[in-house]
């Protein structure tokens, strides 16, 4: 393999290789990026077994070859080189990294070795959705999701097809975030449900931030790939049925306080400063006084902080945890959001207002 390219280029698709790369001491391989030369296309790949990237990136080939070297040390190379143009030559089984100033040799694994990426082939199903608003949406609930492995059902965000509409959701049990589509995106998701592992949410969400064009989708049973641009990720899905939870989001509510996100916001920093162990944080909902009061307390003091909201309904008093309430304000874009309650022990429902396309729910602690 003897190739020439752009630096810049070169080690921005690795970086975005390497970062998939799987630490595995016992399989050493899972370290490396695979550099591929052919035609006039340098082609990377890298996997965890879990997760596969392929980029395509164009380059001078002088001639054809493959190469497998650890990611990371090429990547950091790379990123202190100065240089604008490198050349990419395979010795003796090692890569050899070249400008005009610098020679630098890394060594190299088999090729053979390498694992091949798993293509999306049999039973296939398709639909295509603009990349970064699909990476805005992931990013929105993939917070709720279970760090547990012991559910990988919820150790996941799932693709849920309601009614026609796609919605991305995640749960742990305690808390659950749903974000669904406008009507203008139109999507064929034949399938009830697909679930991602969270632990792949990331790179994705990487691939697709930088994309605004329609990202190709393509999925079966057994695993989903994402084509934007010149990137192709491929992901396992989790095998198994995702739970049913809709039939938990209440469709009534018997109090409703709508109130500024940054003053929410504020109040909620000051309070976590003062939260127990168990991030505990008391809400009282006062509809004669129109306040909305929140009180913490630990062994280094306690704080108490009232805001003005419009609020509507029956009084209510529930503690929460402040973690999950902070979590969700990433999530909501309008300068007012909305809390429903429906009783001590039912879960709070965390909307922006004017925008229901964003659903977020807290179960309560149990005092």
């Amino acid at each position: 393999m003897k190739l020439e390219c752009a630096k810049e280029k070169l080690r921005d698709a690795i970086g975005l290789a390497e970062k998939i790369t799987g630490k595995n001491l016992s399989l050493p391989i899972l370290n490396s990026v695979l550099l591929d030369a052919s035609g006039r296309n340098l082609v990377i790949r890298a996997t965890n077994l879990e997760l596969g990237i392929e980029i395509v990136l164009p380059c001078k080939v002088l001639k054809t070859g493959v190469a497998a070297v650890p990611g990371a040390v090429l990547f950091n190379f790379l990123s202190s080189l100065a240089a604008s143009t490198v050349a990419l030559e395979v010795t003796a089984g090692n890569l050899v990294v070249s400008s005009l100033q610098h020679t630098t040799i890394i060594k190299g694994f088999p090729p053979a070795d390498f694992p091949s990426l798993p293509r999306v082939v049999e039973g296939k199903q398709s639909f295509v959705i603009p990349g970064d608003y699909f990476s805005t949406a992931l990013r929105a609930v993939a917070y709720s999701a279970s760090t547990s492995l012991v559910k990988p059902e919820i150790a996941s965000v799932c693709l849920y097809n309601h009614g026609g509409e796609l919605a991305i959701v995640a749960t742990d049990s305690f808390r659950l975030a749903e974000k669904v589509f406008p009507p203008t995106v139109k999507i064929n998701l034949t399938a009830t449900n697909l679930i991602i592992p969270t632990k792949n949410i990331p790179e994705l969400i990487r691939v697709l931030e930088t994309n605004t064009n329609e990202v190709a989708v393509e999925y079966n049973q057994h695993q989903i790939s994402f084509q934007a641009g010149e990137v192709y990720l491929t992901s396992r899905l989790v095998d198994g049925v995702y739970p049913d939870y809709r039939q938990i989001i209440p469709t009534t509510r018997t109090t409703e306080v709508v109130v500024l996100k940054n003053d929410l916001l504020e109040a909620l920093k000051l309070l976590n400063i003062f939260v127990d162990r168990f991030g505990q944080v008391t809400i009282m909902v006062s509809p004669a006084d129109k306040k909305l009061e929140f009180t913490a307390s630990n062994d280094r003091g306690e704080n108490t902080s009232r805001l003005t909201a419009t609020i509507e309904g029956e009084p209510i008093t529930l503690a929460m945890n402040i973690k999950y309430l902070l979590d969700c304000f990433q999530s909501i874009n309008t300068d007012s959001l909305k809390l429903k309650f429906n009783g001590p022990n039912k879960p709070v429902v965390v909307q922006g207002v004017g925008d229901a396309s964003f659903t977020y729910l807290i179960m309560p602690i149990n005092r």
